[in-house]
């Protein structure tokens, strides 16, 4: 249930602690955060979920840690108090839908911090609480609403999630991993209470999230998580920030507050007969525009400030009149300054509420009239708020309203009645909140309730919907449902790609209009390779968006290319080898590929070969593990020593020669192969002339071999 959020600030005397964490005394003295810090909860009226962290860290900043963390999900718009300071009142409880709490140092006063929270329980609010509250305990009231007590307190070392005993629970949305840090603070051998459950527990079977519902008179929802809450920013020993501890937190508060995005409204009222309450709850519960509408009889009692804060607006109408009209008056001016939404309705002027709610009267000192279907009149403010989707007004055959009254300084008259009465008032800047107030000048219960009452034929249900939408502020467009689903991204040739928000779109919708799709990254290279989130916001026609997280994983099925040179003859002198060269590094093979690769040779460069004929191998490996591959033959012939007696006497003239060299010698030859000193063969022929001038200038090894296969090897020299 969502409470109206309070301006108020209270400078609270500070006290000293110790820390559970060190295992050491630690005076904490001069705090720098006393009482509500922030308090952008309640400036921003965002529809974020609101919180207040109240917390005894060992050190006052840690508590600036959470709220960092907290804030940066995007989930939750938080506060903080330290708690070893100072006790929060349930006033200021009562401004947050939810309180986010953990010991350490001790609270200033466990006993009334503890009835406090109790109350603030009772009253509809949600608390999680984490370590160390099982050992460092908050007392009072609050032991009641306990999840985990009597616990010890242990560590351990990067604790993570073990086992999830209740998968799909909104506490993990979007929880991948938790990673406890080096220290790991949870406790341990505590008693659960009954009826809550375990939701995750740790690698070692000790819980780490714990839940209940139905708790308390107003069966609110409450929540236990079983770490440490300041995380290695704070101290780096605490939760890796590379895992979920945020999202668990932001988690458990939103699904501890349990809030529509619609308001709720508790109609005060005290009619001639109290079933009629009933009709004007039923008539608002209609319009499908309220999360809840509640009922009080102020014939029979008054509200106390802390129920009207459990409201978005409060509506009232008076008949009867009120048990206490002064008590009831002052409960209002205080619910007013503090932000609340008050609607009035025929007979408050004639029958007045007093105290200090006078002074927030838009139409005071009025007499009571009737009419015979009375309808709307002139119009005075167009287009206003209060009148969206009302086409007709019939108010009965008895027409009750009031007629000549004041109209407070600053209010105006939206619409009169078609006897120049007005029917709607409105004011705004009201009170030190500047908060807007309004007067419909009808009496609320409907003829489903009597039968001159306000014809049900016509738009009197949506006239106080939309009036009561106009006091806070609040379109009664519903936000679009975003849906998402992950997607696997495939690289191009060129290494990227480029996706649409329909491709991580699983069919988001909106039950009023139109939508739109946009994502935050669309465009991904091979540097993206793996998992990547990418938020899919939806935005329909009114402009109202809402947000969901897909897992775009991008992935490389293109297969790297490979060139491999033509197959090679290459020679060693005999009683040597040939050493493989690294034909990468040369040169000689090369790759191809969209992302990074390698390439690897079989034999390897350095291996020694001898005589034969051997098949070099290459691989090619992309980022992605894509290979392919390909080969050449090399053939390796062993050449006798420069003084084979056989075919030896021959010489080669000119040496060192410029531009060709000549075989001269007692045999025929068959052949004539030149080889640089790589082994490598860079000229072949069948003439006693050999044309050397395209040579680069070296040592070369001639191998000539005559008509009957018998062969000798000389050196020359080319310049």
């Amino acid at each position: 249930m969502k409470k109206q959020l309070l301006l108020l600030a209270t400078i609270l005397i500070s006290t000293v602690g110790w820390s559970q964490i060190s295992g050491t005394g630690t005076l904490v003295e001069n705090l720098p955060n006393q009482g509500i810090q922030n308090k952008q909860a309640a400036v921003n009226g965002n529809n974020l979920t609101s919180v207040l962290v109240l917390g005894s860290p060992g050190n006052p900043l840690w508590i600036d840690d959470v709220e960092s963390k907290l804030d940066n999900t995007g989930l939750v718009d938080a506060d903080t108090f330290l708690s070893n300071s100072g006790t929060p009142t349930v006033a200021e409880l009562m401004a947050y839908d939810a309180v986010f709490l953990f010991t350490d140092a001790g609270a200033a006063d466990p006993v009334a911090l503890g009835d406090n929270l109790a109350t603030y329980i009772e009253s509809g609010g949600a608390v999680v609480d984490a370590t160390f509250t099982p050992n460092v305990p908050i007392t009072g009231g609050f032991t009641a609403y306990e999840l985990y007590s009597a616990a010890g307190q242990s560590n351990g070392a990067n604790l993570g999630i073990g086992a999830i005993l209740e998968p799909g629970h909104p506490t993990l949305n979007g929880v991948t991993s938790f990673d406890g840090g080096t220290a790991s603070f949870h406790n341990t051998a505590g008693a659960i209470a009954a009826g809550a459950s375990v939701v995750a527990e740790y690698t070692t079977g000790d819980p780490l999230i714990i839940v209940a519902e139905n708790v308390g008179p107003a069966l609110s929802r409450r929540a236990f998580l079983n770490f440490y809450p300041p995380s290695f920013d704070a101290r780096d020993d605490f939760w890796a920030i590379t895992s979920d501890g945020d999202l668990i937190m932001a988690n458990a508060l939103v699904w501890a507050a349990n809030i529509s995005d619609l308001p709720n409204v508790l109609i005060a009222g005290s009619p001639g007969n109290p079933d009629w309450l009933l009709d004007v709850e039923a008539q608002l519960e209609g319009t499908g525009n309220f999360s809840g509408v509640d009922t009080f009889l102020t014939s029979g009692g008054t509200p106390t400030l802390v129920e009207l804060q459990s409201y978005d607006a409060v509506y009232l109408f008076t008949d009867a009149g009120a048990v206490d009209p002064v008590a009831f008056g002052n409960v209002l001016e205080q619910y007013i300054d503090g932000g609340g939404a008050v609607l009035d309705a025929t007979f408050t002027p004639n029958v007045t509420i007093t105290g200090g709610f006078t002074q927030y009267e838009l139409y005071s000192t009025s007499g009571q009239s009737n009419g015979t279907n009375l309808g709307i009149g002139t119009i005075v403010v167009p287009n206003h708020p209060t009148l969206d989707g009302v086409n007709t007004f019939d108010g009965g055959t008895a027409s009750f309203h009031n007629t000549g009254g004041t109209l407070a300084a600053g209010a105006i008259v939206v619409a009169e009645y078609t006897d120049g009465s007005p029917l709607i008032i409105v004011a705004e800047n009201v009170g030190p909140s500047n908060v807007r107030r309004a007067f419909l000048n009808f009496y609320p219960p409907s003829i489903d309730a009597r039968d001159d009452f306000w014809d049900t034929s016509s738009d009197g249900a949506v006239l106080m919907a939309s009036t009561i939408y106009w006091l806070l502020d609040f379109s009664s467009n519903s936000a679009p449902q975003a849906l998402c689903q992950d997607f696997n991204a495939v690289l191009d040739g060129s290494g990227s790609i480029t996706i649409t928000a329909a491709n991580v779109d699983n069919g988001s919708s909106d039950s009023d209009g139109t939508i739109t799709l946009s994502i935050d990254n669309a465009t991904f290279t091979c540097a993206d390779l793996g998992a990547n989130t990418v938020i899919l916001t939806v935005t329909d026609d009114d402009g109202a968006t809402s947000t969901c997280s897909a897992t775009v994983t991008v992935v490389d099925l293109n297969n790297p290319e490979i060139n491999c040179p033509a197959d090679e003859t290459v020679t060693y002198l005999e009683g040597e080898s040939y050493v493989v060269p690294d034909y990468v590094t040369g040169g000689d093979v090369t790759g191809v590929d969209n992302c990074g690769f390698t390439i690897t040779q079989t034999p390897p460069a350095g291996a020694t070969l001898t005589e034969g004929t051997f098949t070099i191998i290459f691989t090619i490996t992309d980022t992605s593990g894509n290979t392919a591959n390909c080969d050449f033959e090399l053939t390796v012939d062993k050449i006798l020593g420069l003084e084979d007696i056989a075919t030896a006497n021959f010489k080669l003239y000119p040496n060192p020669t410029t531009s060709q060299i000549t075989i001269e010698g007692n045999f025929e030859v068959g052949s004539v192969e030149v080889f640089n000193l790589l082994g490598q063969r860079v000229m072949t022929s069948t003439s006693e002339i050999l044309n050397v001038g395209s040579l680069v200038p070296a040592i070369y090894l001639v191998t000539i071999t005559d008509t009957e296969g018998n062969k000798a090897t000389k050196r020359f020299i080319k310049k």
